[in-house]
């Protein structure tokens, strides 16, 4: 819903991977976006970014139905397969952000290795953010206190 949001903000008739990033983005929460944040990201520059890189269209009206871009596809396949290798039956946002940096697909791909977000240190934050929280003043279990 929120790419296609984008999508007719930027008066296109297509969801490309701007669209899909910009959606994560405005979402503001979930998993993808709770690793950027771990990572520091600078989302009004990443905002600021996307915005100067997709380009304005001429539709204004809204059409019924648009297609995903090619990209996209190859971004929800990627997603998919990452999905897949950290054992989850879904494809969540953070898997979605996976894919866009396996595939360096599209206008998304290039802004997010501009703004120095990249495979490996992405798919970290994402397995902190996965990890099960421990309460404050709390020792493992095995910590021989």
């Amino acid at each position: 819903m929120l790419t296609r949001k984008q999508s007719d903000r930027l008066h296109q008739r297509y969801v490309g991977t701007e669209h899909l990033l910009l959606a994560l983005l405005e979402l503001r929460e979930g998993l993808a976006y709770s690793a950027m944040q771990r990572m520091q990201v600078d989302f009004p520059a990443l905002q600021q970014t996307l915005d100067a890189k997709a380009q304005v269209g001429t539709v204004r009206e809204i059409l019924p139905s648009i297609p995903y871009t090619p990209m996209v596809k190859k971004v929800l396949k990627l997603g998919s397969i990452e999905a897949t290798a950290l054992d989850h039956n879904y494809l969540g946002t953070e898997h979605v952000l996976l894919g866009m940096l396996r595939g360096r697909c599209g206008i998304a791909g290039a802004v997010l290795k501009q703004h120095n977000i990249v495979l490996g240190s992405t798919r970290e934050a994402v397995r902190e953010v996965l990890k099960p929280q421990r309460p404050e003043n709390t020792a493992p279990a095995n910590s021989g206190v």
